[in-house]
């Protein structure tokens, strides 16, 4: 009786189906396609085979004791004749077959770690399959296995003087004076190392685990001249194809998990040459290294490979205490079970070149399928050198994962790779552009509409209000744990192109990447107590709410934090170049109640008219509607709008009750008033109250049709009001009206009508307040897990957005979102108190009319003063920095302006970088040349360099 080593014990007590992507064999199943085969032949190399290696006919008891069972009691050889069958049949029994050895668990306990069965075909054809469990044969004794098959089979004899085996072998290894020595030492390092060994990435399991297993197997063949160009390119680079593409694979996880620190089951097959005829040998050799992976600090993506490349080495240098033992401490360490359950395995640099030699190809033919199970394995990708070539596998427990999100990674990992290959520059650019660049859907390319190129304009500071992104953040408090958020979001990112939509800013253009990233960010706060919880979410919020997305990069984010009692917080924001407010609430409802909510989908019927002459007649009819605007509103700003380059925005809120919303739903109805006219008009009253004739123009967001797809499709009409004419509810009709008609005339509507407003009323912005209607887009339901806590829209030369959107169980929320520098916190809290009264005088006496404002009556102010913290702490030498940058670009500061602000978006260009150079050495006697200077996006990041010379 011998002992199972570790990994073999960790193995066979895998096959137990209660432990977490238990319940399978560990084992490797290859077929190979070829003509012609001797049965009587095959059969007597597999009895020399099987005598020659004898871990072959292991056995192991349910205790775990092993010994090796002399003569098998069950046929080496096994044949299936399929000739008799027509295309289909072979196809579907072939199928059948597959999937069978696929799964299959090799009674062990009976001496059987192998099975060999040949399918007969028609016209001489065959297949051969090759199944092995590893707790006898690892994949490289299985290669060395199938090469002296090969040697029988073509009557040759290989080397048989050897008379070592496996278990004398491992013997040897455990009484080796060095190994002990190495074993020790490594064992040390290892228990140093536990506290900085990455957590297990973010897989988006499936919930629950469906107790059917189900492996699937996807493949890609990179070919000869692809794989010579890779080992080249690696060779430039100074690091091994291995490395190379272990760095590309971390990538594309890392990416689709929304992980910055990971860890990865790297095998090794690395046997101490202890004894003559160690590498002859078919045992279970294997053992593996925790790889931790960190995606944060490498700036480009060859510095990832190099930097995961030197993390690689320090574990291998380290090997020799198994990589079972070193999982069992780190679960020790954190007082429960740790996973690794995502594996690497690289064959690239095989001594041999390729994984199987000629002989093996010409005695069995190609090998064209293989596919491995691994107990508490969740996806195992192998790249291996094989025919010239270099094929790509994954092996996936497709039971655990889900299938669309599989897919799409392996599809992102592919297409690296050969990007890679065909353009080795994507090495050298910036992390943050790879995605990017890779190959996108040319079939989801568009043009940006007007009103995105509008957005993208108000992102610099050329106009007055700019320098802010068109963009809403909401924020959500709930028992929705972490791990659920990520896991949906893994699967709407894969689901909805508009996820991974991106702005080509050269050619005003917008791609899909067929590359999904789940741009998650989770930050654990259990630890503290609320007030340092609540401190530490405002001092987020500061920053998180006006920073501003790359527009090259995904133009969305989630952000959760974990607070005590297992309570979660959410932050999430979202782009207008790519989502209008209604495709953003109902991802969100998605996101959070995991159902796709029903949106109203209208079915639209274009008459059949010229689009231009259709255009030609609203822009008469906008003319004409306008004609009495001409000049900007006499709105009490704080300052001259033209004046204000740059504002931060904050909101206060106020809720209608759902009883009251019934009410005031049957007073309009009377006037035949929709309930959004009310609202409306409500707020054009309450507004108009402040203007010194009573007059306004507001902009007012539309959608030129429903539909269930998720984009940025709204533009806006705008709507007048004059207290000066007619009762209140003739006005109110009068703007229903005005709606109606104005949605009619969209072909000619938002920009344009900015446009033709501007030539009037310039040089401020001519529409600085807008209405949104909210009544329609999808809202949580008051049983989800999650509940909204508080949001913030800013839109680029708006200075006021009233907006109000229905909630779940009929009330309806006013909000207002402001710039700071342009309106007064006290003038917009006048507004929703003034709207507050307005709607309980209807209630009261149900009338739609409206009395003066110093006639109603004013109850205690409900509103709600979402103000933001204002952090204490500033870095002043971050703005000491972004005060160099302002200066030397010309952009004339004010309080306002956030030092986190994008360069680019301050009007930085190549040639102010020298003098920005100089002036830091000046004033700040930071020596920073320009080719450091020229990779910085903001302060942030200059700061962070000149700690990083300060720390060396």
């Amino acid at each position: 009786m011998s002992e199972l080593t570790p990994m073999q014990a960790a193995c066979w007590f895998g096959r137990e189906a209660d432990a977490k992507l238990g319940g399978v064999a560990s084992h490797l199943y290859t077929e190979f396609d070829g003509e012609n085969i001797n049965l009587e032949q095959l059969n007597l190399a597999l009895m020399s085979l099987y005598h020659r290696h004898e871990m072959l006919r292991l056995k192991v008891e349910t205790s775990g004791a092993c010994s090796i069972v002399e003569t098998p009691s069950y046929s080496l050889l096994e044949v299936d004749d399929f000739t008799h069958l027509d295309a289909d049949g072979i196809h579907n029994a072939l199928s059948e077959k597959r999937k069978t050895w696929t799964h299959q668990v090799l009674d062990l306990t009976q001496g059987q770690a192998a099975r060999f069965s040949v399918s007969i075909l028609p016209s001489g054809a065959y297949r051969l399959h090759i199944d092995t469990d590893m707790i006898a044969i690892d994949p490289d004794s299985c290669r060395i296995m199938i090469e002296d098959f090969a040697m029988f089979y073509e009557g040759m004899t290989p080397n048989t003087e050897d008379k070592l085996t496996f278990f004398s072998w491992h013997e040897k290894a455990k009484l080796d004076p060095e190994l002990k020595l190495q074993r020790k030492a490594d064992k040390t390092w290892w228990k140093s190392q536990l506290e900085n060994i990455a957590p297990a990435p973010s897989l988006p399991f499936l919930d629950p685990i469906s107790s059917q297993v189900d492996s699937q197997h996807y493949s890609y063949w990179l070919n000869s001249e692809q794989r010579k160009a890779l080992i080249t390119i690696a060779r430039q680079h100074a690091i091994t194809p291995a490395n190379l593409m272990l760095g590309l694979f971390a990538r594309v996880l890392g990416k689709a998990t929304g992980d910055e620190f990971f860890r990865i089951n790297v095998p090794t097959f690395w046997r101490p040459p202890i004894a003559t005829g160690t590498e002859n040998i078919v045992g279970d050799f294997v053992n593996f290294v925790v790889l931790s992976v960190n995606m944060h600090r490498p700036k480009t993506l060859m510095e990832f490979c190099h930097a995961l490349a030197g993390n690689m080495a320090s574990a291998l240098g380290h090997s020799r205490y198994d990589g079972v033992n070193v999982m069992r401490d780190l679960s020790l360490h954190h007082g429960h079970a740790q996973l690794a359950p995502i594996v690497f395995t690289s064959a690239i640099d095989l001594p041999s070149g390729d994984l199987f030699s000629p002989r093996v190809h010409k005695q069995f033919g190609k090998m064209n399928w293989t596919i491995s199970q691994g107990s508490q394995v969740a996806l195992d990708s192998q790249v291996v050198s094989i025919d010239g070539g270099i094929m790509i596998n994954w092996d996936v427990r497709q039971e655990a994962l889900p299938r669309d999100w599989t897919s799409a990674m392996f599809e992102h990992f592919v297409a690296l790779t050969q990007n890679v290959i065909s353009n080795p520059s994507l090495l050298s650019v910036s992390l943050d552009s790879v995605q990017t660049k890779l190959v996108c859907q040319s079939g989801l390319t568009s043009k940006l509409n007007p009103m995105q190129q509008a957005y993208l304009l108000g992102r610099t500071t050329q106009m007055p209000l700019g320098g802010v992104a068109m963009q809403e953040v909401l924020e959500y408090r709930g028992s929705l744990s972490p791990a659920c958020i990520r896991r949906r979001l893994s699967e709407m990112v894969v689901k909805y192109p508009c996820l991974r939509t991106f702005v080509d800013s050269q050619l005003l253009k917008l791609h899909v990447s067929q590359c999904p990233q789940v741009n998650m960010t989770h930050i654990n706060l259990s630890h503290l107590e609320n007030e340092s919880i609540n401190k530490e979410l405002a001092r987020f919020r500061y920053e998180y709410s006006h920073t501003i997305f790359e527009i090259e990069q995904p133009l969305w984010n989630i952000t959760t934090f974990s607070l005590a009692n297992s309570e979660t917080y959410v932050f999430a924001r979202f782009d207008a170049l790519i989502l209008d407010a209604r495709s953003i609430a109902s991802l969100l409802v998605e996101l959070f109640e995991g159902q796709v909510p029903m949106v109203p989908n209208i079915e639209t019927y274009a008459d059949k008219v010229n689009i231009q002459e259709k255009r030609i007649k609203d822009e008469v009819y906008w003319l004409n509607k306008l004609s009495c605007v001409e000049s900007a509103m006499r709105f009490p700003w704080q300052k001259p709008l033209e004046s204000i380059s740059h504002s931060r925005y904050q909101r206060q809120s106020l809720e209608i009750g759902k009883e009251t919303v019934k009410k005031l739903i049957r007073v309009g109805g009377k006037q035949g008033l929709y309930k959004n006219t009310v609202m409306m008009a409500a707020a054009m009253e309450s507004l108009s109250a402040h203007v010194s004739d009573g007059k306004l123009c507001v902009a007012v967001p539309v959608l030129p049709m429903m539909s269930t797809s998720y984009a940025s499709q709204s533009s806006f009409i705008a709507l007048q009001w004059d207290t000066s004419l007619q009762d209140f509810c003739q006005r109110a009709k009068n703007l229903q009206a005005d709606t109606f008609e104005g949605l009619e005339h969209l072909e000619f509507s938002g920009v344009d009508l900015a446009r033709i407003l501007y030539d009037r009323c310039g040089p401020a912005p001519t529409l600085p307040i807008v209405i949104t209607n909210g009544l329609s887009w999808p809202v949580l339901s008051d049983s989800a897990e999650m509940t909204l806590q508080r949001g913030l829209t800013q839109t680029p030369q708006v200075a006021i957005d009233v907006r109000f959107v229905a909630q779940a169980g009929g009330a309806v929320t006013f909000s207002i979102d402001y710039a700071t520098e342009a309106v007064s916190n006290d003038l917009v809290k006048s507004v929703l108190v003034h709207i507050d009264a307005l709607l309980n005088h209807m209630v009261e006496g149900f009338e739609f009319e409206a009395p003066l404002l110093e006639q109603l009556l004013q109850n205690e102010s409900r509103v709600i003063e979402l103000f933001d913290f204002t952090p204490s702490d500033i870095d002043l030498t971050q703005r000491a920095i972004f005060e160099i940058y302002c200066r030397v670009i010309g952009v004339e500061q004010d309080s306002s302006f956030n030092d986190s602000l994008p360069f680019v978006q301050l009007g930085l260009r190549p040639n102010h970088l020298k003098r920005i150079s100089a002036e830091l050495s000046n004033d700040l006697q930071f020596d920073l040349p320009v080719m450091q200077l020229i990779r910085c996006k903001n302060a942030s990041e200059v700061r962070a360099l000149v700690i990083e010379k300060v720390i060396a």
